[in-house]
C-alpha cells in the first residue's frame, strides 16, 4: 500500500491525537522511511479536529491543504481536516470479521501490501 505511493515520490504523513511518540513503531514495523512527516498533538500542543494541526501537517509535507488528501477512521475528529480545507476520506469502522482496519469495504478486498 505505502510502497506505490512511496515509488511515486508522494509525501505520507501520520497525524495522531496521542501522548506518544510513534516514531519507534513506525520503525518496528518498516515504515519509518515511508513517512515524510509525523505530527503529533502531544508534541504541538493542538489536537483534531483543530484544522491548525491539519495545516501544520500540509506544512510539514510541504503541501496546501487542497492538494492534501486526509485518510482517517472518526468523523469527529478527522473531519477537522475538512475546516482546513483539505480532501478527506474517512474509512468505516472495521466489523468484528474484517480486521483489514475497513480496507475491505473500500477497495472490495483484504490486503496487507
Amino acid at each position: 500500500m505505502f510502497g506505490e505511493l512511496v515509488r511515486r515520490r508522494i509525501p505520507i504523513g501520520l497525524l495522531s491525537n496521542t501522548g506518544w511518540d510513534l516514531r519507534p513503531t513506525l520503525e518496528h514495523h518498516g515504515l519509518g522511511c515511508a513517512v515524510s512527516a509525523v505530527i503529533l498533538s502531544c508534541e504541538v500542543g493542538l489536537e483534531k479536529p483543530d484544522p491548525r494541526i491539519f495545516r501544520l501537517a500540509c506544512a510539514a509535507l510541504g503541501t496546501s491543504p487542497g492538494s492534501t488528501l486526509m485518510v482517517g477512521d472518526n468523523p469527529d475528529t478527522d473531519g477537522g481536516a475538512a475546516r482546513a480545507g483539505m480532501p478527506a476520506l474517512l474509512l468505516p469502522p472495521a466489523s468484528r470479521n474484517d480486521t483489514s482496519g475497513g480496507r475491505r469495504a473500500v477497495l472490495g478486498f483484504d490486503h496487507d501490501g
